[in-house]
């Protein structure tokens, strides 16, 4: 039997001028997999990906320094 692993890639920004969540979920991917088989997985954040309702503007932004402030997260799960 396969299992279907998802990885997902959580971002924070500590520096937003707005209050972010701890972890925002921006990309993932769902890989079917033979049992113990194995494969590269690439998540690309970009720019819309980035992004965030800011209520006051009534706009999407994306915040954008140098260097970034934002921390990510890898992390997978596999469902048997």
């Amino acid at each position: 039997m396969s299992a279907l692993p998802a990885r997902h890639r959580y971002v924070h920004d500590v520096c937003a001028s707005v209050h972010r969540p701890e972890r925002e979920l921006k990309a993932f991917a769902k890989v079917k997999l033979p049992p113990g088989g194995r494969k590269a997985v690439r998540l690309s954040l970009t720019r819309r990906s980035l992004a965030f309702f800011d209520t006051r503007a009534s706009s999407w932004r994306v915040e954008v320094r140098v260097p970034p402030c934002a921390r990510a997260h890898a992390t997978h799960s596999a469902r048997q």
